[in-house]
């Protein structure tokens, strides 16, 4: 069922035949089996609410960055993309981890209450010493821009 009602009731056209003989569509975007989203190999996925603590605790010894991303946003995979090809060219200073957003909202609200900053979508947060010193939202997100912030 669409969210236009069932698609069996509507006049019969031509084209409707391939569409109609599909087997019934789960809920996930235009039928596509979920996937992990790549990320590169030396980015760390975060998927656990209670490592906030954690990260703020290593953030002593090392700067820590995380990336919020949103997997079904354009200008998100953009900011993504730039990120991936910046740090790719970078000589690594900071440990980057990914937060997939769509999958783990209730982890980001928690990362946005323990640093003390609003929630957006897609984020890069740079912490350093306990403390956030680069916070950047969409277009804003800048690889180099948060290694100057060290």
């Amino acid at each position: 069922m669409s969210r236009w009602g069932n698609l069996r009731d509507l006049p019969h056209l031509p084209w409707m035949d391939v569409f109609l003989t599909l087997p019934q569509i789960d809920n996930t975007m235009w039928g596509v089996a979920k996937r992990e989203e790549k990320i590169p190999s030396s980015w760390k996925r975060i998927t656990n609410e209670n490592l906030t603590a954690e990260i703020i605790e290593r953030s002593k010894d090392h700067p820590i960055a995380i990336f919020k991303h949103s997997t079904h946003c354009s200008r998100s995979a953009y900011a993504k993309e730039r990120l991936e090809n910046e740090h790719a060219l970078s000589s690594n200073k900071l440990t980057v981890l990914y937060l997939d957003l769509l999958e783990h909202r209730s982890l980001s609200d928690r990362i946005a209450s323990d640093l003390k900053i609003i929630h957006q979508s897609p984020q890069f947060i740079v912490v350093k010493n306990g403390r956030v010193v680069y916070a950047a939202s969409h277009e804003s997100i800048s690889y180099a821009k948060a290694l100057s912030s060290l």
